[in-house]
C-alpha cells in the first residue's frame, strides 16, 4: 500500500491510468469536523489531532488557523457535518492573509458546515486579514437582532461566495449580512458572489452588505437576497449611505423586498463620486407603492437592463427608464 503524504496527501502528484497529475500547491490544507459520524478509518474531530487528513480532522476553525501561516496559501476544508456556534464579537477570527475557507464539495444541504450566532447580538465572524476566501458556509442567526454576520475590517479583496445567511425567525435574525468598517478602502477589491440571504426579522432594518465607507472595486454578483421582514429598508442589496462605490460591478442580482416606502433607493442606497456598472439586476418591491425607485439619484454609476417589479403578479419593468 503506497503512504500518503502528509502534504497535500499527494505530494509528489498522482498517477490516474498511468498518467501523473501534479498537485501544484504550495500552502497547506488542513480538514475540521466535530461531526459525530467519522471517516470509515478516521476518528473524532480534536483540536488535539494534526488535521492533515481527513481521518484525523480538528475540531475547530480557530485550531486550524493557528497552524495556518499567512500568505502561503493554506486552505481549510470543513468537512460535511461540521457545525459551530458564535457567542461573541469575533468568536471566529480570521486573521490568516491569504487563507481559503471552503467547505467539502459533497457537503449539501443540512450536511453543510454551519456556523450558528448566538448569545448576543455582538456575536460576529471576523475578517481582519487581506486575500481571504469563505465558500459554501451557512451562516444561521440564533439571536435578536445580530448587528452583522460577517464584519471585516481593514481588509482587502476578501471573497464570499456560495455561502448562505438565514433568519433562524422573526426574532431571531441578522440586521446586516456583511459589514465592513467606517474607513475609507479598508475593504476594497471585496467579491460578494452566488450567495443566499433569507431575511425574515421584524424589528430592525435589514440589508444583505453595508458597507460604512467609501469602497474600490466592489464585485456583487450573482445574488439572491429575500428580505421579507416588516422593517425592511432602502438599500437592500447594498447600503452604503453618503459612501462613493468606484470601480463597482453589480450584476445580475435577484432581490426581492418588503419595504413600503423610501425616498431613497429600494435596491442601493450610495453616495456621489462613484463609478462601474449596475447591470441585469432585478427587484421586487411589490409593496412600496407609488415611488418605484432602484437606487439613490447622482450616484455616478451606469445603469443598464436593471428591472423592477412594483405591482403584485405584473412582469418587471427597466428600471432606470431606457434613454433615448
Amino acid at each position: 500500500m503506497t503512504t500518503m503524504s502528509k502534504f497535500q496527501r499527494f505530494k509528489e502528484g498522482v498517477q490516474i491510468a498511468g498518467v501523473t497529475v501534479n498537485v501544484h500547491q504550495k500552502g497547506q490544507v488542513f480538514y475540521v469536523c466535530n461531526a459525530s459520524t467519522t471517516s470509515k478509518y478516521g476518528i473524532a474531530g480534536s483540536d488535539g489531532n494534526d488535521g492533515l487528513t481527513p481521518e484525523r480532522p480538528l475540531a475547530s476553525i480557530n485550531q486550524a488557523l493557528k497552524l495556518c501561516v499567512a500568505n502561503r496559501g493554506d486552505k481549510v476544508i470543513l468537512l460535511p457535518g461540521h457545525a459551530e456556534t458564535v457567542t461573541s464579537a469575533g468568536g471566529i477570527a480570521l486573521n490568516v492573509a491569504g487563507l481559503t475557507i471552503i467547505a467539502d464539495p459533497n457537503a449539501n444541504g443540512s450536511q453543510r458546515p454551519t456556523i450558528t450566532l448566538g448569545t448576543a447580538n455582538t456575536a460576529t465572524v471576523t475578517i481582519t486579514a487581506n486575500d481571504i476566501v469563505i465558500r459554501n458556509v451557512l451562516f444561521v442567526a440564533n439571536f435578536l437582532n445580530i448587528a452583522t454576520c460577517v464584519d471585516i475590517t481593514t481588509a482587502t479583496d476578501i471573497v464570499i461566495d456560495n455561502c448562505e445567511f438565514r433568519d433562524t425567525s422573526a426574532i431571531l435574525n441578522f440586521v446586516k449580512a456583511i459589514r465592513t468598517d467606517s474607513t475609507a478602502n479598508h475593504a476594497d477589491g471585496l467579491t460578494i458572489s452566488n450567495n443566499f440571504y433569507l431575511g425574515v426579522g421584524t424589528s430592525a432594518t435589514t440589508s444583505f452588505l453595508q458597507c460604512q465607507a467609501n469602497i474600490n472595486r466592489l464585485t456583487v454578483v450573482d445574488n439572491c437576497v429575500n428580505i421579507q421582514g416588516t422593517t425592511a429598508t432602502a438599500g437592500a442589496l447594498i447600503l452604503a449611505t453618503s459612501k462613493a462605490l468606484t470601480g463597482a460591478q453589480v450584476l445580475r442580482n435577484n432581490v426581492a423586498s418588503n419595504l413600503t416606502t423610501t425616498s431613497a433607493g429600494a435596491f442601493m442606497v450610495a453616495g456621489t463620486g462613484g463609478s462601474g456598472i449596475v447591470q441585469n439586476n432585478n427587484i421586487a418591491c411589490i409593496a412600496l407603492g407609488t415611488t418605484d425607485l432602484l437606487i439613490t439619484t447622482g450616484t455616478g454609476l451606469g445603469f443598464f437592463n436593471n428591472t423592477f417589479q412594483g405591482t403584485a403578479d405584473a412582469s418587471g419593468y427597466v428600471l432606470p427608464a431606457l434613454g433615448t
